[in-house]
């Protein structure tokens, strides 16, 4: 990937492989390169590996994936080690016939990037470096089940630690940014989920996805920028062959930001947003699209003194290589 944000560029090598043997041994290794050029010419080439070996077994049941995790990056921040390993645990137990328990135990590096803070964040200042994130550990537990017929549902539970957390503040002193921060301390994440997707037929489906967060943050007073509770229901339908219609509703609420200008913290308003598509493959590999986003052109700030674009309509083709 190339990006350049005011005059900062970088490029990024992402690489993914996984070998196999048996069906048991099992190693999955992943390698992240960015190289970094500033509006300051000061440069720097940041990376970041994950290297993950785990057995396979199965206890009657209980289907485990059993390893750990070696991580290695370059950042030289205080608190983020150039080399740590994390156990790596996944497990599965099936259940009264639909039912299906798992766990996981991970931990690792959140390798942040410009590209990355940019897709997330539009607004950014013309000086900023990219710093990586530490998470001691990541557990999640939960429930799939199909409930009915045609309707798959999820239920689960998760906490991780992170150090060195990002986070997104108004610029103090040129209010027309937002700066990325870092939590240098130990920030606590909790989440609860629960998710849903009702098949109607081969041609038409919806699906449901709500999130709770909680943030116990260490140096930083709130969790900026980051929402409490996300609510995304969308569906899927293909009406004629090759025309296929696509909307998403999202719900957004609990952001919290700093008013720099009165010295206080403020709670964004909850958000609300429809988002429509149709696209009709004309060729095997040529497609044509029209959308509309923010379909009720409702008024609505993600970022604190960011009003976001009201509605807008969107024409375009695509085509797969």
């Amino acid at each position: 990937y190339y990006t350049d944000n005011l005059d900062n560029t970088e490029n990024i090598f992402k690489t993914i492989a996984t070998v196999s043997y048996e069906d048991k041994y099992h190693v999955q290794a992943n390698l992240n390169i960015a190289s970094n050029q500033t509006r300051l010419d000061s440069s720097l080439t940041r990376s970041y590996y994950r290297i993950v070996p785990y057995y396979t077994l199965s206890l009657g049941d209980l289907d485990l994936d059993v390893g750990g995790s070696l991580n290695g990056q370059n950042d030289d921040i205080d608190k983020l080690t150039s080399f740590k390993v994390f156990p790596f645990l996944q497990a599965k137990y099936p259940f009264l016939n639909s039912y299906t328990a798992y766990f996981q135990l991970d931990g690792g590096y959140d390798f942040n990037t410009m590209r990355s803070i940019a897709r997330e964040v539009p607004y950014l200042g013309p000086v900023f470096f990219p710093q990586n994130a530490l998470t001691d550990y990541h557990v999640m537990a939960g429930v799939k089940s199909d409930v009915i017929e045609n309707l798959t549902a999820e239920l689960r539970v998760g906490v991780r630690q992170n150090r060195n957390h990002l986070f997104f503040l108004n610029d103090p002193d040129q209010r027309a940014y937002i700066t990325p921060v870092y939590d240098s301390g130990k920030v606590l994440i909790s989440n609860l989920g629960i998710s849903a997707q009702y098949f109607i037929n081969d041609d038409h489906d919806v699906s449901l996805e709500w999130n709770l967060f909680t943030y116990d943050t260490d140096n930083i007073d709130k969790p900026y920028h980051r929402p409490n509770q996300e609510l995304i229901i969308k569906g899927q339908h293909i009406w004629i062959q090759k025309l296929t219609y696509q909307w998403e509703v999202t719900l957004v609420s609990g952001i919290k930001a700093r008013d720099f200008a009165n010295q206080r913290d403020v709670t964004l308003d909850p958000t609300a947003r429809l988002d429509m598509m149709l696209h009709y493959q004309i060729l095997e590999k040529l497609g044509a699209f029209a959308s509309i986003d923010n379909m009720f052109s409702q008024q609505y700030s993600q970022y604190f003194g960011y009003p976001q674009r009201r509605i807008l309509f969107r024409l375009g083709g695509t085509y797969r290589f």
